[in-house]
């Protein structure tokens, strides 16, 4: 005896989907993505600034933090670039008493 379970595990068997996309969907759905991806980056940017400078008071905030990380930045490059230039000296200089023979002789005592 056929139960209504076999009837529908038929039917659903024979179910096929076949989407009709008119011409052009896949390019009008990516032209809408990087429109609003487009409005999305713009307005990101324009509530930071207006947001950072609407008022005197966060604008001198912001003006000196940025100063402030500017010169951060600036005077721990300047460090990090005198400090990699003593090191290569040092390096340069232990080298060359390495394949100096007087000092290997005396390096050898």
């Amino acid at each position: 005896m056929k139960t209504p379970s076999d009837d529908l595990k038929n039917m659903l068997a024979a179910w096929r989907v076949e989407p009709e996309f008119r011409p052009g969907f896949n390019r009008e759905v990516w032209c809408k993505i990087a429109a609003s991806n487009a409005v999305r980056r713009e307005s990101f940017w324009q509530n930071l600034l207006s947001t950072l400078f609407a008022a005197p008071r966060l604008a001198t905030v912001t003006a000196l933090a940025v100063a402030v990380l500017t010169l951060s930045l600036g005077s721990a490059h300047l460090a990090a670039r005198n400090a990699n230039a003593r090191q290569w000296t040092m390096l340069e200089e232990r080298y060359a008493r390495s394949i100096d023979p007087l000092t290997r002789s005396s390096m050898k005592e």
